[in-house]
């Protein structure tokens, strides 16, 4: 992210947190955070951090598919290096990872950045079919899920390699553009790839699971909080805001994610102040957290091989 990116970023950021918290009793939310049940807290924060790392084997598994074989400690610290840019929109800045790749490893942008975009994808249909097991919808909700259900459907279909090429046949008169469109042709045949039944099976199981075990640390924040709800209600609240606010493609989803959680639960019953405290521990775990372990992980990755690397020079 550049210098003005950065700056957007935490001015929206400050101006939402600003927003949200003015709104609120804010001596009522100081009591709230102060009486918290904080084992609840350590149960929750235990199983947002496992979720993380289920999805790093998710991410391990889709480029052993592709031949892509790195040690699975540094594989690992690499894909932990990508959280560090979770606040950019959809979490593009997650490609990073892809140049780590490509320094280290001499693999190619056009085989590692599918990467990226197929776990957008996953976690999109991983989301939606939680959504859709645990809770009965309105029709604003249901209408939202089955948008992105089809859209889930026509993306799988669009970069389909075949479709691709018929698509870029008219750029073939043009020698310059002819190189653009095979590139392109080769990412669309690795995302092609990355859907194929047997990988798709075990990445949309991988992702369910993590979805779910992030979802129930979610639920015991709304338990360290006192909000009376349902392990099935807490999951759905959860996932469906994260969908809103990838939805959003603000940075990080703030201001999507927070308003459409708040929501949620005051559609339940939940007065503003009641709902604001875990609201705010919640994108502390799902957004904060993982940008501090992201940034952890940089700095470690490259204190460790950069001087190994220098050295071996």
């Amino acid at each position: 992210m550049n210098a003005n990116k950065i700056i957007f970023t935490a001015i929206l950021a400050i101006g939402v947190y600003a927003t949200i918290v003015l709104l609120s009793d804010t001596h009522l939310l100081y009591q709230k955070f102060a009486t918290m049940h904080i084992y609840s807290i350590l149960i929750a924060l235990g199983l947002f951090s496992t979720g993380y790392f289920i999805r790093s084997f998710r991410w391990i598994s889709m480029l052993r598919f592709m031949k892509i074989n790195i040690p699975i400690g540094r594989n690992m610290m690499i894909y932990y290096t990508g959280y560090a840019f979770s606040l950019t929109p959809g979490k593009v800045g997650e490609a990073m990872r892809s140049k780590y790749l490509k320094d280290d490893f001499g693999v190619a942008l056009e085989k590692s950045v599918p990467t990226i975009f197929t776990e957008r994808y996953y976690d999109v249909m991983g989301v939606v079919v939680i959504a859709l097991l645990t809770f009965g919808l309105s029709k604003s909700q249901s209408f939202f899920i089955f948008v992105s259900m089809g859209l889930l459907v026509l993306v799988y279909f669009a970069v389909k390699k075949k479709i691709i090429i018929r698509l870029l046949s008219p750029l073939k008169s043009s020698a310059r553009l002819c190189k653009i469109s095979s590139k392109i042709i080769m990412v669309s045949e690795n995302l092609d790839t990355l859907l194929k039944p047997k990988i798709f099976l075990v990445c949309f199981v991988l992702t369910v699971i993590s979805w779910v075990i992030e979802s129930a640390g979610a639920y015991f924040v709304f338990n360290a909080f006192d909000i009376q709800t349902t392990i099935p209600s807490a999951i759905f609240d959860y996932v469906l805001s994260a969908l809103v606010g990838a939805s959003s493609f603000l940075p990080g989803g703030i201001g999507g994610t927070e308003g459409s959680l708040i929501g949620l639960l005051l559609s339940e019953g939940h007065n503003y102040n009641q709902a604001l405290g875990p609201v705010l521990m919640i994108r502390i775990f799902a957004l904060w957290y993982v940008i501090l372990i992201g940034l952890f992980f940089t700095f470690v990755y490259k204190l460790k091989y950069t001087k190994a690397e220098t050295r071996v020079k």
